[in-house]
């Protein structure tokens, strides 16, 4: 893969080779178990990394910022925090987060750049919750992977379509900027995007 290459070779393509080339590497990535995705993702070691994540929940003032991964494994403690913060703000109901969401929340933040933490707009969504949403917005699905913890919506008070640019060029997922609502929908999903 290219992001492999010794920084200092100079790579020449053109548009057909780049396409050509984002192909290939999102069916190597798709390929990859999540350690795996992770260390190309980051150009960080699989196994001794230590992954952060720092989040807010505007509706309930709650802040996590916490490392949850470190020396191979996922941190409980840390693990339930994160599921704390994403819960169903409407009716406090908790439900588990795919760890691969988790992963992807951290990847979006280390390619951002910066300690601002990501906005928690929407997590875990309870059937009860995604109803009443369905019924007031045709732009909820009725299955949403929000009910199975394998999808958040996110905002950054800088610069909300800074999540979006880092969540299509990871293509872990499915991603969309909702810009009237100034949020990043991210799932765990297939490899999508959509207007």
């Amino acid at each position: 893969m290219a992001k492999e290459r010794d920084e200092s070779e100079a790579i020449h393509v053109g548009r057909r080779g780049f396409l050509c080339w984002g192909a290939a590497s999102a069916a190597t990535l798709a390929a990859l178990s999540p350690t795996q995705v992770w260390a190309a993702a980051t150009r960080l070691p699989a196994r001794s990394a230590v992954r952060k994540i720092a989040l807010i929940n505007p509706f309930t003032g709650e802040q996590v910022r916490t490392e949850y991964w470190e020396k191979g494994r996922y941190d409980n403690d840390a693990i339930h925090q994160i599921v704390r913060i994403m819960r169903d703000h409407h009716n406090n109901e908790m439900h588990p987060v795919d760890h691969r969401l988790i992963d992807l929340m951290s990847l979006i933040q280390h390619h951002i750049g910066h300690g601002e933490p990501l906005q928690v707009v929407c997590g875990y969504r309870s059937p009860e919750t995604n109803a009443e949403m369905c019924e007031r917005s045709a732009g909820v699905a009725a299955n949403s992977y929000h009910m199975r913890g394998m999808a958040i919506d996110l905002r950054l008070h800088k610069n909300t379509q800074m999540i979006y640019r880092a969540a299509s060029s990871l293509r872990l997922g499915g991603s969309h900027y909702y810009g009237h609502s100034n949020f990043v929908h991210v799932d765990v999903g297939p490899v999508r995007q959509w207007a």
